[in-house]
């Protein structure tokens, strides 16, 4: 098998799961030569399920058919993902500064901050205006959980690759009345 970035780079070092289509059959993983590649010796005749998964890199499979005796060759490339405006204000809609966040993924991987250069952000915070670009983000039901003082509040988005969503998440005051704790925009992807 043969991994690309989506940037076009081996994926060198990532991990990959490889999970038997039938049920009970038991899956394994392998890591990723400098070259992106891997060969996996022993497979049972049947189908299989190949998943790139790496904490930092969004997420993707194919499925591959091994005959008896017979090589299987599978081809992976991380696609873009796509973007999510995490927006954090109080119940009066003011923005709350320097708020943090985590993501949680379908695939259950760390989502990390890294740049195609692989320039990695480490903080989890918001700036001061409450805003957050995550990019790169994987497709399926995304939740962000935000935090701010003692409040905390989450919402689930739908993100789709190449495509920007709006994430607000309202973070009210013990004391406030319950209303809409989230929101989510679609947004063009042009648009910044």
């Amino acid at each position: 098998m043969t991994v690309l970035r989506r940037n076009g780079a081996p994926a060198s070092g990532a991990w990959v799961w490889i999970e038997p289509d039938a049920p009970g059959g038991r899956g394994r993983g392998t890591c990723l030569d400098e070259a992106g590649r891997a060969q996996v010796d022993g497979l049972l005749a049947g189908g299989y399920v190949v998943e790139l998964h790496e904490d930092g890199l969004v997420s993707t499979s194919a499925s591959a058919q091994v005959s008896d005796g017979g090589i299987a060759r599978v081809d992976l490339v991380e696609p873009e993902g796509g973007s999510v405006d995490v927006v954090l204000v109080d119940g009066a809609g003011r923005p709350l500064p320097f708020g943090t966040f985590s993501v949680g993924l379908p695939s259950h991987v760390t989502w990390l901050d890294v740049t195609d250069e692989g320039v990695q952000r480490i903080d989890d915070f918001t700036d001061e205006a409450g805003r957050r670009v995550l990019e790169h983000v994987e497709s399926g039901a995304v939740e962000i959980t935000a935090s701010w003082a003692s409040r905390t509040a989450k919402t689930t988005v739908s993100v789709a690759d190449r495509r920007r969503v709006v994430a607000r998440i309202v973070l009210r005051e013990p004391e406030e009345p319950d209303g809409p704790q989230d929101t989510q925009e679609p947004q063009d992807p042009k648009d910044p």
